[in-house]
Order: structure tokens, then C-alpha cells, then sequence
């Protein structure tokens, strides 16, 4: 993207994101952003929302793989715990 249509898309941007935008600017990106709530409470939904969907692909792979691992390895992990007393960690 180049300098003049990043600086149009960035304008047509919130008040909130234009502030930080120009904050992460000025640091040469040492300045990473501040907390941002929509993000921590609609995480995925959020990320989708601003175009990040390689992001939400990668979380929802994340999850596909945990369910895939408790599927695989549950009864086993259970078993240890029930016997052994410990943890099994996959």
C-alpha cells in the first residue's frame, strides 16, 4: 500500500484509531497500542470485523486442534489422572 492511500484509508478511520495509529507512528512502532476491550471481549469476531482474517483462521485452527487432541488423548489423560494423580499434558 502505498503512503498516499495508506494516509487515505487511515483518515477515514475513528478518532481512537487515527490517535493510536499516529501514536504507533511517531515511536517507529516501539509503541505497540494501548488495551483495546473490543478486541479482549470479541476477540475472533473483532478480528474478522477489521479484515484480519488470517488471524481468525489461525485461532479457529488452534481450537480444531485442542478439540482434535482431547478426542485423541482424553481417556488416557483421565486414566493418568485417576491412577497416576497426574496431569497429563497431551
Amino acid at each position: 500500500m502505498g503512503d498516499s492511500t495508506a494516509a487515505e484509508s487511515l483518515s477515514s478511520l475513528s478518532e481512537y484509531y487515527q490517535t493510536e495509529f499516529q501514536k504507533i507512528r511517531d515511536s517507529s512502532e516501539q509503541y505497540k497500542g494501548k488495551w483495546n476491550w473490543a478486541a479482549f471481549l470479541a476477540g475472533p469476531v473483532w478480528a474478522y470485523l477489521k479484515g484480519l482474517q488470517a488471524v481468525v483462521f489461525i485461532y479457529v485452527l488452534s481450537i480444531i486442534v485442542k478439540f482434535v487432541i482431547f478426542g485423541l488423548r482424553g481417556n488416557y489423560m483421565y486414566y493418568t489422572k485417576l491412577t497416576k494423580g497426574r496431569n497429563l499434558i497431551i
